[in-house]
């Protein structure tokens, strides 16, 4: 019984090195080239402006 336990382990085990891993490992990769982008991305924004510019149009609205 422990060889046939074996047996299946041995095909899962070769079955999850064949195709899931290399297609986790391509997620992986793929939500880590985004979340470098998405960095990226938001080390460019100018946030000081940007809430001087939200405060201006909120001071013109209740001006008006």
């Amino acid at each position: 019984k422990m060889a046939a336990n074996l047996e299946v382990t041995s095909g899962q085990l070769k079955v999850l090195m064949g195709r899931d891993i290399p297609q986790l490992t391509g997620k992986l990769n793929t939500l880590g080239d985004n979340f470098i982008s998405i960095s990226d991305n938001l080390k460019k924004i100018d946030y000081a402006n940007t809430k001087r510019m939200d405060n201006h149009q909120r001071i013109r609205r209740y001006s008006l």
